[in-house]
C-alpha cells in the first residue's frame, strides 16, 4: 500500500513538473478572451490573443467590425465599441495572428443583466494575467513536490 503511495507521489511530482515546463510552449496555439464576454451597446470589449507575437486582426462576424491588434510579451490587444445597432445575441470574434486563427464568443444584451468578465482575465492587463497563469502553475508544482517529499520522509526514505 505504502509503495503504491510512494510511486504515486513520484508520478504526481514528474507529471507537475511537466505541466511547468509545457505552460508556455513555443509555437502554442493561440487562445482569445475577452473583457467582459457579455456586454450592452456602448460597451467597450477588449480583445486579448494569448501566444501571438505576430501581427494579429479580430474580426467580428457578419458585422463588418475590425478590431487592429497591438502586440507585447507574445500577445495581441486590441479594443472596440459595441455599436447601438448590434442585436442581443451571440458574435464570433476571430482573430487571426500569423496563420493562425482561434476564436472566442461576444453576448451582447439589452442590459438589463449583470456585465460579466472572462475569468482572471476581466480585471488584469494582458502580460498580468499570463504571469499570473504561470505563477499559480508553479505554486502547484511546489506544493505537489513537497507533499510528496513529505510522504517519502513519512516512509523513512528520504533523511532530513
Amino acid at each position: 500500500m505504502f509503495k503504491a503511495v510512494k510511486q504515486f507521489a513520484v508520478a504526481l511530482t514528474l507529471g507537475a513538473g511537466l505541466v511547468l515546463a509545457s505552460a508556455q510552449p513555443a509555437g502554442a496555439a493561440v487562445t482569445v478572451t475577452m473583457t467582459p464576454s457579455t456586454a450592452t451597446s456602448g460597451s467597450t470589449v477588449t480583445v486579448l490573443a494569448a501566444s501571438c507575437s505576430q501581427s494579429a486582426t479580430a474580426i467580428v462576424q457578419n458585422t463588418g467590425t475590425n478590431v487592429s491588434m497591438q502586440t507585447n510579451n507574445s500577445q495581441a490587444q486590441g479594443t472596440f465599441v459595441v455599436p447601438a445597432d448590434w442585436k442581443v445575441g451571440t458574435y464570433t470574434v476571430a482573430v487571426k495572428c500569423g496563420d493562425q486563427t482561434a476564436n472566442a464568443t461576444l453576448t451582447v444584451t439589452d442590459g438589463s443583466g449583470a456585465q460579466t468578465g472572462s475569468g482572471s482575465m476581466a480585471s488584469t492587463g494582458p502580460s498580468k494575467g499570463v504571469a499570473s497563469a504561470i505563477a499559480m502553475t508553479g505554486a502547484a508544482v511546489v506544493a505537489v513536490a513537497v507533499i510528496g517529499l513529505w510522504l517519502l520522509k513519512r516512509r523513512g526514505k528520504v533523511s532530513a
